[in-house]
């Protein structure tokens, strides 16, 4: 019997009960005591059919050997992978009409929009419409006048001196800006700032003399002391 019978069987031993082989082999024990096969128990836990598990598609379908495959006519495969779905429905295929749909939509209506003519009917109405109904011969002549011309009127008539020539005419002619700020008033003296710079200690650089103090050191300097001769 199986390991899980083993089992089953020491647990009823344990547990004071008479040994029950079950289940039990029909080939060994033909004679069973009625007693004990009603105290014995009829149902099974993991007696199973052991062979490999199927699928449902292997139970139901039936595999059969792979037929012989045909040759077709090369023309008729030809036929047979070429498509025969005609989506334009017998309009022409070239693609040559489509266009986005922005296009579409801005272009729609475009004779409308840029086709413009002049109205028509309205010649005469428009010959009437130009002509004036002012008349100008009955308006009153007056005589036009600006606004500067209305606001500002001219001023009265003064009598003004002929000349201020005696009087002061000479101190209208001169200057009161004195720039000098009291100090002498013509430009003699002025000089550029390059010339200033280079003339700044002039004496000392250009006023060369003598050093006075050195005339006995100088003759004693220019007197020689190699002797050319004994002297006697």
């Amino acid at each position: 019997p199986p390991p899980h019978t083993h089992t089953a069987m020491a647990t009823l031993r344990l547990a004071g009960s008479k040994s029950v082989n079950w289940p039990r082999d029909s080939r060994t024990n033909l004679h069973v005591d009625p007693k004990a096969d009603l105290r014995g128990v009829h149902w099974q836990i993991g007696y199973s059919s052991h062979a490999p598990a199927q699928t449902e598609a292997k139970l139901s379908y039936v595999s059969y050997a792979n037929p012989v495959r045909g040759m077709l006519d090369p023309a008729q495969a030809q036929e047979l992978r070429r498509s025969h779905i005609d989506l334009a429905v017998g309009e022409d295929k070239s693609m040559a009409k489509w266009k986005a749909v922005m296009t579409d939509e801005m272009s729609r209506h475009a004779g409308d929009k840029f086709g413009c003519k002049k109205p028509e009917g309205f010649q005469a109405l428009g010959t009437e419409l130009r002509k004036s109904s002012v008349c100008f011969s009955e308006l009153p002549r007056t005589t036009g006048k600006s606004e500067s011309s209305s606001q500002y009127a001219s001023p009265p008539k003064i009598e003004q001196v002929e000349s201020f020539k005696d009087s002061i005419g000479k101190d209208l002619q001169a200057s009161h800006m004195d720039f000098s700020n009291g100090g002498q008033k013509d430009a003699r003296h002025w000089q550029s700032a390059q010339n200033a710079e280079m003339s700044r200690c002039a004496k000392e650089k250009f006023g060369c003399e003598k050093p006075t103090g050195f005339e006995v050191l100088s003759k004693e300097l220019r007197k020689s002391n190699i002797p050319f001769g004994k002297a006697r």
